[in-house]
């Protein structure tokens, strides 16, 4: 095994670790998600042949536009989505850290079921449910066999790193906080074309995206609310808190 650090000895290792693909390049990106970019990304997951993999990139591109974080999407469990009435039901594990002490929280997220992100999620459920009824958690971590086929591990999630491999898979200039970034900026300028950007709005934007500080929402604010209007914001009215 190569130790990239001697290779490159003298270099900041963390941009090492974006010349070797293995973390994400965010400094060279500033801006959210465009919706052609989010309906490429889609489009593409839609051409994976396996059918597996397929239903997954798609499930995973559905969930990471509630702005969940990597390890709330990874760390799901297949009872942790439920369909009552019109509704799919999610409900995320948030992880919350203090100066010494960390205690997790929940947070439900519900997709209409008529919309394609709730389509798309219950697809992979159904298949995971039925393939892989064993499975603890909705992403099990899986492992090839002899390279024609995978097996599953029971009670094993993807770990954060894996994910980001599957989403960079569909876009190489995107990573899995990107989506979160760009479902706080959805708000913004969901509110900005309707002339009503005001304190609700940063309410809005940290029920969202579960934060703790008001001034990390008012962030939200500064950096997109004199931003251009995009003409279309795909399914953002798809996800309900």
């Amino acid at each position: 095994m190569i130790d990239v650090r001697k290779r490159y000895k003298g270099t900041s290792f963390n941009i090492i670790l974006v010349l070797v693909g293995l973390t994400n390049p965010s400094i060279d990106r500033k801006e959210p998600l465009s919706a052609r970019e989010i309906m490429e990304m889609f489009r593409k997951a839609d051409e994976i042949e396996n059918e597996y993999f397929r239903l997954r990139a798609k499930a995973l591109l559905s969930l990471f536009r509630s702005g969940k974080r990597r390890a709330e999407v990874a760390s799901l469990r297949v009872d942790d989505l439920k369909i009552e009435g019109r509704y799919l039901y999610v409900t995320f594990t948030v992880v919350k850290k203090r100066k010494k002490s960390t205690f997790t929280k929940t947070r439900t997220k519900r997709f209409p079921l008529e919309g394609k992100l709730a389509q798309n999620i219950i697809e992979y459920w159904e298949y995971v449910k039925t393939h892989m009824p064993e499975a603890k958690y909705l992403f099990p971590s899986i492992r090839s066999v002899f390279g024609y086929s995978f097996a599953f591990y029971k009670n094993k999630h993807l770990s954060g790193r894996q994910i980001l491999r599957i989403i960079k898979s569909l876009n190489p200039n995107a990573w899995c906080h990107l989506f979160r970034e760009t479902r706080g900026a959805e708000i913004v300028k969901k509110d900005e074309a309707k002339g009503q950007v005001s304190i609700f709005t940063v309410y809005k934007v940290k029920h969202a995206l579960d934060l703790e500080q008001e001034t990390t929402a008012w962030n939200y604010i500064r950096r997109y609310a004199s931003e251009v209007i995009d003409d279309e914001i795909p399914e953002l009215d798809q996800i309900r808190e």
